[in-house]
C-alpha cells in the first residue's frame, strides 16, 4: 500500500479526483471588456413619458426633491447610473473614482429608503453633485 507524504513545510498535493471536482480555472486573457458607450441601461423607468428637462437641453441645473427609480452598474469601472423621476437614466460622472463610489452610495440609500435626492446634473448630462436627505 503506498502513501504520500508530504515533506516538512510543504503542502501534499491534492488527489486528482478533487482537483477534477472543482473544475478549471477559466482564461479571461481573452475578456472583451465593454466600455460604457458599449453597455448602458436599457429598463424603461417609471414615468418614462417625462422626458424632458433643462439636462436634455444642454443646461446645469439643480433638480430639487427626486426620487431614486433604479440603479444600474456594470463591472467596468466607474459606471453606475440612476434613474431619477421625470428624468429618465442619468450616467454618474465617472471622471474620479472615490466622488463615483460615494454618489453611488448616496444614490443607493436613496433608492432603497425611498428618500429624496437633489442632483446637479450639468450640460454633459451626467450627475455631478448629490444631496441625499
Amino acid at each position: 500500500m503506498s502513501t504520500m507524504q508530504a515533506a516538512p513545510n510543504q503542502i501534499a498535493p491534492k488527489s486528482r479526483s478533487s482537483v477534477d471536482d472543482v473544475g478549471s480555472p477559466t482564461d479571461l486573457t481573452q475578456a472583451h471588456t465593454a466600455t460604457a458607450e458599449e453597455v448602458a441601461p436599457t429598463f424603461i423607468p417609471p414615468n418614462a413619458s417625462i422626458q424632458a428637462s433643462a439636462a436634455d437641453e444642454g443646461v446645469t441645473a439643480w433638480h430639487s426633491g427626486q426620487t431614486v427609480t433604479a440603479m444600474w452598474a456594470n463591472a467596468a469601472a466607474n459606471n453606475g447610473f440612476a434613474a431619477i423621476s421625470g428624468l429618465g437614466w442619468r450616467r454618474i460622472n465617472p471622471a474620479e473614482e472615490t466622488a463615483h463610489q460615494t454618489m453611488v452610495a448616496l444614490l443607493s440609500v436613496a433608492h432603497a429608503t425611498g428618500g429624496k435626492v437633489n442632483v446637479r446634473i450639468e450640460a454633459d448630462n451626467l450627475i455631478h453633485e448629490v444631496y441625499s436627505y
